[in-house]
């Protein structure tokens, strides 16, 4: 059994896999336009500012 995970985990965790890994990473980056390093700024006030981002009022009614 240690061997199945052993050859499973040699398999999953292959240096073409990461590879793979890194180049999606980069691709969708690029393809995004580095949003993530974009907003960096804007990131931790929106995050501990506690504010909503959709002007909804509380009491408008419903739609369904």
């Amino acid at each position: 059994m240690q061997e199945f995970v052993d050859s499973t985990n040699d398999i999953i965790w292959s240096p073409a896999l990461i590879c793979l890994c890194a180049g999606t990473a980069l691709f969708s980056s690029i393809l995004t336009r580095y949003v993530q390093v974009q907003v960096l700024r804007e990131m931790p006030a929106l995050l501990f500012s506690g504010l909503r981002t959709d002007p909804v009022p509380e009491s408008a009614p419903a739609r369904i």
